[in-house]
């Protein structure tokens, strides 16, 4: 394929085409003569969510635009943000393989335009980015959407007599280009086009009463001189479950977390290592804290300090304590950071951490996930957690139409998530997958004459839909997993603590709910509490535990006394005081050394009276 060449315009918009015609690409002179251009479906992005969308809205007929702000080729976090290693998301028969690369995984959920994809960069988890890029054009040509980078990210819009979205004017404070478009998708990286359509959203971890924060950002960085053979070695052979390596991918280094890095918003973590086609190897795990996503002139700022801080720090550290590092070199940094997590939509319907815990599909679902809830740190010090291993979910229409604006899919990862369960859905295939539903969508509302937000509740043209992604290669399976609180009196508790990211059941999601308690159970209970909820809780009484021991009634009670400045001195002033209830009071009385089942039920109610911080 030849390469994208930039041609400068006279209304001073940069833009690229490409000379070999893979696919066709305008710049917006190509309208000179014709100053409205109608089209059934505009999509705004060029992630892999925004490529999948228009490539789903073209291949059905529809006149597809893709358009995007500031870049001049597709892929965004893959290609700019050099993410380069995918997060499959796995059906519950192969719930061990995340840990294991040493094949193509068969049994991966999202298929579809994200599969094409996958077959485009040569079944690889960790790829080049360069055929990354290549694939994208592929899709997109073979689609036959057309598509427009801009360096003005100035438009306007205006809404028709039903409140939809029905023309967007680009480059309005250069020269003017009026667009039409029956239905907009917005694959922006911050759900800018949808925000100021007047679509409401949640930012970060609002919902759990932490309003802007969010997940640590990351900036990918490149190095080379790296022993590949050397470091698969040493990750397969290092008796860790949780560290390896074959082919382009490898994880692990976790001792990483100790390289000193001098910034108090800055810090490194276990290695995700790709390697290039040219001998190159991409980085995964320089963390940044506190950023601003929404100000982009901060950007530049914060990425010469931490290029300085991984030139000067990380990549000296990474030649003297890893193996196979030995003779590294610092080549440079990723275009764009990848900021994991920004806004929320308040959308028709959303995915909550109970719907992934529980295995949820809903009625006529249009994608899928199954990836562990993974929740990244979100200061300096923390290490982030694993609330969930596979859990297979379905994710229905309503969770990417905004509840306070019309004619819009948000099919990115400013979809209806919770703070939670997003840790699961921002995955790229995902992502995809609610791109590609969101193509197959918007042909069935345009045939039908309805809005965007009618589909949601509507089973025949849902279900209409669930065909035509069929038809596309898409696999729409609900999956079962096992249930491991079923059964237990402390269910309610648990769910509880679980939907606020308070509890975790580990990447083999087992609670263990009928072992002993231990110190380290609880120590990792006080974890989550500090990082993920307003509740403030004295972590003093853990000074009283051995570390060794296990946790009794009298140690539960001397929390709840510390947490709440109370008295308790029996399981019946817990009950009376509404910490347990009746049930639970029944099952706990006569126990001194008490089960993770009991723990999880006292701290439940330990934690619904705890004081806000």
């Amino acid at each position: 394929m030849k390469a994208y060449k930039k041609r400068i315009l006279i209304v001073m918009l940069a833009m690229l085409a490409l000379v070999s015609g893979i696919f066709e690409m305008h710049t917006l002179d190509t309208y000179a003569n014709e100053r409205t251009k109608n089209y059934d479906v505009v999509v705004f992005g060029s992630d892999p969510e925004g490529v999948a969308a228009a490539s789903s809205a073209a291949k059905n007929g529809l006149k597809t635009l893709m358009v995007d702000f500031g870049r001049q080729v597709p892929g965004g976090l893959y290609t700019l943000g050099w993410l380069n290693m995918i997060d499959f998301n796995y059906a519950p028969d192969n719930e061990n393989s995340i840990f294991d690369t040493r094949f193509y995984p068969e049994n991966y959920l999202n298929h579809g335009i994200f599969d094409r994809f996958c077959k485009l960069i040569g079944k690889r988890k960790a790829f080049d980015i360069n055929a990354a890029r290549r694939a994208f054009e592929t899709i997109l040509s073979e689609s036959g959407a057309e598509v427009v980078f801009t360096d003005d990210n100035s438009f306007d819009y205006i809404y028709d007599s039903k409140s939809k979205l029905s023309q967007i004017t680009l480059n309005k404070d250069t020269n003017p280009e009026h667009i039409s478009a029956k239905v907009v998708i917005d694959c922006t990286p911050n759900a800018d086009i949808a925000m100021r359509a007047g679509a409401k959203f949640l930012e970060g971890k609002e919902d759990l009463g932490l309003k802007n924060q969010y997940q640590a950002t990351t900036l990918v960085f490149k190095i080379d001189g790296l022993d590949w053979d050397k470091v698969k070695e040493n990750l397969n052979y290092d008796d860790d479950p949780n560290t390896g390596a074959s082919g382009t991918s490898a994880w692990g280094y976790e001792e990483m977390f100790n390289c000193p890095v001098d910034n108090p918003k800055m810090q490194m973590r276990g290695l995700n290592l790709g390697l290039q086609d040219d001998g190159t190897v991409l980085i995964n795990a320089f963390q940044i804290f506190d950023m601003d996503p929404y100000d982009k002139e901060a950007d530049e700022q914060i990425r010469l300090q931490a290029r300085e801080r991984i030139q000067k720090d990380v990549v000296p550290y990474m030649r003297n304590n890893l193996k196979g590092f030995e003779n590294i070199n610092f080549v440079d940094v990723a275009p764009e950071f990848y900021f994991r997590e920004t806004r929320h939509l308040i959308a028709k319907e959303t995915l909550t951490a109970e719907a992934v815990f529980d295995n949820s599909f809903p009625k006529n679902f249009i994608a899928s996930g199954s990836y562990p809830i993974d929740i990244q740190a979100k200061k300096k010090g923390d290490s982030g957690t694993i609330l969930s291993g596979t859990r297979p979910y379905g994710i229905s229409a309503g969770m990417m139409i905004p509840e306070h604006a019309d004619g819009i899919f948000v099919p990115s990862k400013c979809a209806g998530f919770d703070s939670v369960a997003f840790g699961s859905a921002r995955t790229v295939p995902v992502l995809m997958g609610m791109g590609e539903a969101a193509g197959v969508m918007s042909k069935v509302i345009i045939d039908n004459n309805i809005g965007v937000s009618e589909i949601s509740g509507n089973d025949k043209l849902l279900l209409m839909t669930r065909n035509m992604l069929f038809d596309q290669g898409v696999r729409l399976v609900e999956y079962q997993n096992s249930n491991p609180v079923e059964g237990s009196y402390a269910k309610e508790q648990i769910k509880y603590l679980r939907s606020r990211a308070l509890l975790s059941m580990n990447y083999d999601n087992n609670y263990r709910l009928e072992e002993k308690a231990s110190y380290k159970s609880l120590e990792s209970m006080l974890y989550l509490l500090e990082n993920n909820s307003i509740n403030k809780m004295d972590r003093s009484f853990l000074s009283d535990i051995e570390k060794d021991s296990y946790i009794t009634i009298e140690d539960m009670m001397n929390i709840a006394n510390k947490t709440m400045k109370r008295d308790f001195t029996s399981v019946e002033g817990l009950k009376n005081a509404y910490i347990i209830s009746e049930s639970a009071y029944k099952e706990i009385r006569d126990k001194e050394e008490l089960i993770n089942e009991d723990m999880y039920c006292i701290m439940a109610g330990i934690v619904k009276k705890a004081p806000k911080k």
